[in-house]
């Protein structure tokens, strides 16, 4: 093949590579990569709602490990979409938000990250992080403007966010792999939250009361509070919006408020092995605050009961 026809084939490749939406991905990697995070492109993970494989864009963990509480990480399971044709619309309300203590409590996480966030949800130091805060208004619903839906039951919109929930869900579940021994704290745990990043515009779609008329306003990111998480254990998941011009100020505030977060979740760690040893629920000293659902997740339910236990073996008196 002559150079020129090479060349040619090369820049085929190069505008397939570019309309595939490839470079986003790179892209948004460096830009965590940036401000501490570690990313890791073509991440698989078993889908047990799929039961397959299925790869995630970009997963980008902060982590903290040591010998008293094992390794602990707040992970961004990311999916990104090339939509520059197509805006993403989000429809946004009022109602569609949830207190601070309950988007803490409601993130997604494998066993010790659930039990973490259920005792750190009343903290109100954390209410005010961007990782937990809820906006004025928030995202029910959306879809992608200008596509058509005749062949297709469920729009782009729909499958990469209930997709990006279901990914962050498994890999959550990956950090319980082996399972502990009974009453046991597991030594490695993680919080997971989904993040969507556009290269394109971002729209939100809201009722404006004031006036009595739907207003759109452009804006460079956004939260959903999604509610069709095929789990019964986390009826609402917090789910990140962000074009790709944003993404390098996303990356540089939540790299932020992670090295905060994890100040609060080492001493809660710390707190949930100590409580085990001494079979003690009542020393973890939970806050009462709104969390959304009813019932304490798996390894608070598993100390509750251990406690229970020790307190029927003791005769009267002791």
């Amino acid at each position: 093949m002559c150079a020129e026809g090479a060349k040619s084939l090369g820049q085929k490749v190069k505008d397939w590579f570019d309309s595939e939406g490839y470079p986003l991905e790179f892209r948004v990697a460096r830009a965590f990569e940036e401000h501490g995070f570690d990313p890791h492109q073509g991440h698989y993970i078993v889908d047990e709602s799929e039961n397959q494989a299925r790869e995630i864009d970009l997963v980008a963990d902060i982590g903290v490990h040591s010998e008293d509480i094992g390794l602990f990480r707040v992970s961004q399971v990311i999916e990104c979409k090339w939509s520059r044709d197509k805006p993403w619309v989000v429809f946004t309300g009022r109602r569609s938000i949830m207190a601070e203590s309950a988007c803490i409590a409601q993130t997604i996480g494998s066993l010790v990250g659930e039990a973490v966030m259920f005792c750190l949800a009343g903290d109100r130091s954390l209410h005010s992080l961007e990782l937990f805060k809820c906006p004025e208004r928030g995202g029910f619903s959306g879809r992608r403007a200008f596509e058509k839906h005749e062949n297709d039951k469920y729009d782009q919109f729909y499958r990469t966010v209930q997709g990006v929930v279901n990914a962050a869900m498994a890999e959550a579940r990956r950090y319980d792999i082996p399972k502990p021994r009974e009453h046991e704290v597991p030594r490695s745990g993680a919080i997971i939250f989904p993040v969507v990043v556009i290269n394109g515009n971002l729209f939100e779609a809201y009722y404006d009361v004031q006036t009595n008329e739907v207003r759109v306003s452009e804006v460079d990111k956004l939260r959903i509070f999604w509610r069709g998480a095929k789990t019964n254990r986390r009826p609402i998941t917090p789910i990140d919006v962000v074009t790709a011009n944003a993404v390098g100020d996303f990356a540089r505030t939540r790299a932020s408020e992670i090295n905060t977060f994890l100040t609060a979740a080492e001493k809660a760690i710390g707190a949930l092995h100590l409580a085990f040893r001494e079979g003690k629920f009542e020393s973890l000293r939970i806050q009462r605050a709104p969390r959304g659902f009813v019932g304490l997740p798996p390894l608070l339910r598993d100390l509750y009961m251990l406690e229970q236990d020790g307190k029927a073996s003791r005769q009267p008196g002791e």
